[in-house]
């Protein structure tokens, strides 16, 4: 839970420090295709911010955010 937390805050601190959602969705996103999958936040986290979390809880950050339940994070126009 407190992984999740730090997770949660870093986005959060991203997304002040882009100006936008989408800006640091972009931050984040690797493959470039307008989608963020577990894997991809997961890889990201650990790069960036040098969180290790688990498939499976970085499978349900996603699933607490995927607005149309495709498993990834897609994103805004």
């Amino acid at each position: 839970r407190r992984k999740v937390q730090r997770v949660l805050d870093l986005l959060r601190a991203q997304v002040e420090m882009h100006g936008s959602v989408a800006a640091a969705f972009r931050k984040l996103e690797v493959s470039k295709d307008a989608k963020i999958s577990s894997d991809e936040l997961r890889h990201a986290l650990k790069q960036r911010f040098h969180i290790d979390m688990s498939a499976e809880t970085t499978a349900g950050v996603v699933r607490e955010f995927d607005a149309n339940g495709d498993g990834v994070l897609d994103r805004c126009a």
